[in-house]
């Protein structure tokens, strides 16, 4: 009973240190960013569509993540690190967080935020 009760406590004390106050500066510094999902299959042609989606990230704004899992024979988990990994040499795409998630087996990219 003790034990239940000093969770309870514990609980409670989290719950109120981590509510929301108007005026602190940092409260807003989490927050979330809207995920654009895609899936790229059957496609003769992936590396075509992948590009069109990355140009559509450099025209929305820095909130907009997109998700993009290409499924295609030809593209195995080597590849897309290679393609990822040459995407970031080009001048074009500086603009772009860029990187290959070999876990969710996804590209992941947004337009750079800016620093304040």
């Amino acid at each position: 009973m003790a034990c239940i009760l000093s969770v309870c406590l514990m609980v409670n004390a989290i719950t109120k240190s981590t509510k929301h106050d108007p005026k602190d500066k940092y409260t807003f510094s989490m927050q979330r960013h809207d995920a654009k999902k895609f899936t790229i299959n059957g496609s003769s042609m992936p590396d075509v569509e992948l590009v069109i989606l990355m140009e559509q990230a450099l025209k929305q704004p820095s909130s907009s993540t997109y998700k993009v899992k290409v499924d295609n024979i030809r593209w195995d988990t080597q590849y897309k690190k290679l393609w990822s990994d040459h995407i970031n040499t080009i001048d074009h795409w500086n603009k772009l967080v860029y990187r290959y998630n070999v876990k969710s087996d996804e590209f992941v990219f947004h337009k750079k935020r800016k620093k304040k």
